[in-house]
C-alpha cells in the first residue's frame, strides 16, 4: 500500500451482458477479499435475461451461490444497490449514494444500465466514466463477470502499483475456471509485427513453465507489454491523461489497443503472479472461434496495426505478413471444416477495406 499504509479506492467494474448467472458468482467471490476499500460496479450492457432484477433478488439473499469457488454466505447479505441509468452514471450519479455511506465495502453495489450492447469497449467506458466523476477512486479494475477471484487477488495488485507510480496498468495471473491449474495468462507481450497482444504461459501450469520463464517465480512480479482487459488495474492518472477504451472496435483488440498507447505514453504495465483469478470464457487452446470472434479479431487487428501502430517498418511488417499468410490459412480452414472461422476472417479483412468500424451485423 501507500507509505502511509492506506488503502486507495479502487472501483471495480464489472461488465456483464446476458450471463447473470456468471456475474453473481463473480460478485459473491468479490465480497469475500480482503482489500478493504472498493465499490462493485456492474454495467448491464443491455442484457435481455433478467440481469438486473437477478442482481437485486441476489443482493437481497434470495439466491444463494454455491460453486467450487464460491461458497453462499448468508451473513453477508442483504446488500444495499443503487440503480443508474447511463446518463446519470457518466454523470457521476447523484445523491442516493448517501444511503451507501458507512457501509462496507463487500455491502454496496451500484448497478448501471447502459441501454444497449455498447460492446466490450463501450461498456467498460460507461463505468469507467461514471468512476472519474468520483474524487475518491485512485484506480479502475475492470473484471470479466465470468470470473472468480482469489480473496487477496486485489491486495496484491494495488501493491504493486502503489510501489512505482510509473507503473500505470497492472495485471494478474489467470487460469482456466474447468482446468483451475492450467494458465491462461501468465503475463503478456505485445507483438507489434503481427499487431496483436500475446497470452505466456498459456496451456502451462506453474510446475511447468516453458525455459524463457523458469527462472522467474510462479507468483513474482514481471514486467509486460500486454495485458488483457479480462483482468486488468488501471490507474486514475492514466485515465485522465489519455483517451479511454476506442468504442469504434465493438469487440477484441482494444485492450491491445489500450495497452499500446500507455506504452507510448511512457507508462510500465507489470503483473504480479500471485495474483490470481479464474476465467470461465477463457477459450481453451485448439477450440475452433466462431464467426464472430474470427471476424472482430481480424478486422479490429487490421485497423489497429495500420492505424494505431507508429512505424513505417512495423506496418510493412505487419501487411506482408498478415497478407501473405491468410490465404494459406483462409484455404486451410475451409478444406478443414473450419468454415466459420474462413468466412468471419474474410468477412473481417472485406471490412476493413471498405473503412467499416463498430458493431457489425452477421
Amino acid at each position: 500500500m501507500s507509505v502511509g499504509g492506506s488503502f486507495p479506492k479502487v472501483a471495480v467494474i464489472v461488465l456483464s451482458w446476458n450471463g447473470w448467472q456468471d456475474t453473481i458468482e463473480c460478485l459473491e467471490s468479490l465480497q469475500k477479499i480482503d482489500y478493504p476499500n472498493y465499490e462493485m460496479i456492474v454495467v448491464d450492457n443491455g442484457s435481455t435475461d433478467g440481469l438486473v432484477e437477478k442482481l437485486k433478488r441476489w443482493a437481497k439473499g434470495e439466491i444463494p451461490v454455491n460453486t467450487r469457488f464460491v461458497n453462499f454466505d448468508a451473513s453477508l447479505k442483504p446488500v444495499r444497490y443503487i440503480e443508474y441509468d447511463r446518463k446519470t452514471a457518466e454523470a457521476g450519479g447523484d445523491q442516493q449514494e448517501r444511503n451507501l455511506e458507512g457501509l462496507a465495502s463487500s455491502r454496496k453495489l451500484i448497478i448501471i444500465q447502459s441501454g444497449e450492447n455498447l460492446g466490450f469497449p463501450g461498456g467498460n467506458n460507461v463505468g469507467i466514466r461514471y468512476s472519474l466523476k468520483k474524487a475518491d477512486f485512485g484506480y479502475v479494475l475492470l473484471l470479466n463477470d465470468d470470473t472468480a477471484v482469489a480473496p487477496d487477488f486485489l491486495t496484491k495488485m494495488v501493491e504493486v502499483a502503489e510501489k512505482d507510480e510509473e507503473t500505470g496498468i497492472v495485471g494478474g495471473k489467470i487460469y482456466y475456471y474447468h482446468h483451475p491449474q492450467r494458465i491462461w495468462y501468465g503475463g503478456g507481450k505485445l507483438s507489434l509485427w503481427r499487431a496483436s497482444g500475446i497470452n505466456q504461459q498459456m496451456g502451462k501450469t506453474d510446475g511447468k513453465l516453458s525455459p524463457r520463464h523458469s527462472h522467474e517465480e510462479p507468483n513474482g512480479v514481471i514486467g509486460a507489454s500486454f495485458i488483457t482487459g479480462c483482468l486488468m488495474l488501471i490507474r486514475r492518472k492514466l485515465l485522465q491523461s489519455s483517451r479511454l477504451f476506442r468504442e469504434d472496435y465493438f469487440l477484441y483488440v482494444e485492450d491491445t489497443d489500450f495497452c499500446y498507447q500507455a506504452l507510448q505514453e511512457g507508462w510500465k504495465l507489470k503483473v504480479n503472479l500471485g495474483a490470481r483469478i479464474w476465467h470461465k470464457g477463457a477459450p481453451a487452446e485448439g477450440r475452433e472461434i466462431s464467426l464472430m470472434s474470427s471476424y472482430y479479431m481480424t478486422r479490429n487487428r487490421l485497423f489497429f496495426g495500420f492505424e494505431t501502430i507508429q512505424g513505417l517498418r512495423y506496418r510493412i511488417v505487419f501487411g506482408l505478413f498478415f497478407f501473405f499468410t491468410r490465404p494459406v490459412r483462409l484455404l486451410m480452414w475451409a478444406i478443414s471444416d473450419k468454415r466459420q472461422v474462413a468466412k468471419g476472417t474474410w468477412l473481417g479483412i472485406m471490412d476493413f477495406l471498405k473503412g467499416k468500424k463498430g458493431r457489425a451485423v452477421l
